[in-house]
């Protein structure tokens, strides 16, 4: 999925990706009561399990059942059961401590439209430990190797020569280290575009709106604001590579031309009809 953005200003510069404590990405504590879309984006990471949250409700309200959702997440983890989203409950959600590094596209390629390409990365992802745990009692203890829940990246494509551009390719695990990447046409020719993969901030809501909206639709459904914090750990390619190959045209074109097509050979039809009733009428005389 694809989401184009040209209302988002951020940085396009490479970054030098480092060991990052994953810090809060819902700002604030999520209970029994709470509504928003931070709820919806918690309810989809929950639906993920099955196991967790058979029902797969994505309503924007915390009510009983995404409480016990909550609570089997904090079982499976080792922590209290308590229902509510805390900031402890948080690290086992999210990834701990987070290093990315992209691999590929890193500068100088020349990607064409009409193949497939492989993003590759590098990361090295924190288990969930006993140090995630509040309280210091042993019910809160989380064993080393578990991992963390949603271990998801967003991976952005990005542009030197326009600081608001941003085109959401896709979602993916970190731990995948590759994406397979055909690009649509409607990605314009240019040689300045770099590829940015980062966890935390606005990932989750991206992660919920894909399927759900048209995808070249503007604004950018989810922006990083005062709402969505800044990225808890991101890498972008070192240098910008480009993407050639011709652009289809777009698919409104593409649909009034087939509409055309519709009208032309409607109007054939109704000649070829009123020819045979000519002939008829010839041949009755």
């Amino acid at each position: 999925m694809a989401l184009l953005v040209a209302s988002l200003a951020l940085p396009v510069q490479a970054v030098e990706s480092s060991p990052v404590a994953s810090g809060k990405v819902f700002p604030s504590t999520l209970k029994s009561g709470s509504t928003g879309d931070f709820v919806s984006d918690l309810q989809n990471i929950l639906k993920s399990d099955t196991s967790i949250y058979p029902e797969g409700l994505v309503t924007g309200y915390f009510g009983k059942l995404t409480e016990e959702a909550v609570k089997k997440l904090q079982k499976k983890y080792g922590l209290p059961e308590t229902g509510v989203v805390d900031d402890t409950t948080q690290q086992i959600i999210f990834p701990n401590t987070v290093e990315i590094n992209v691999v590929t596209p890193n500068g100088g390629e020349s990607w064409d439209k009409k193949d497939v390409h492989n993003i590759l990365w590098k990361s090295t992802i924190g288990p969930v430990t006993s140090g995630a745990a509040s309280g210091g009692t042993s019910a809160g203890a989380v064993a080393s190797s578990i991992a963390p829940f949603f271990p998801r990246a967003s991976i952005d494509l990005i542009k030197d020569s326009d600081v608001s551009y941003r085109y959401h390719i896709t979602t993916v695990s970190l731990y995948q280290s590759q994406y397979p990447w055909k690009i649509p046409g409607n990605i314009q020719e240019a040689s300045d575009y770099r590829v940015r993969i980062s966890t935390g901030g606005d990932t989750p809501c991206v992660y919920r709106m894909e399927g759900k909206t048209d995808t070249s639709i503007m604004p950018y459904p989810c922006p990083l604001s005062a709402a969505y914090p800044i990225y808890s750990a991101s890498d972008t390619s070192d240098n910008p590579f480009a993407v050639t190959g011709a652009t289809p045209p777009s698919p409104e074109i593409i649909a009034k031309l087939k509409a055309q097509v519709a009208q032309i050979e409607n109007a054939l039809n109704n000649l070829l009809r009123q020819v045979q009733e000519l002939k008829s009428l010839i041949e009755s005389l």
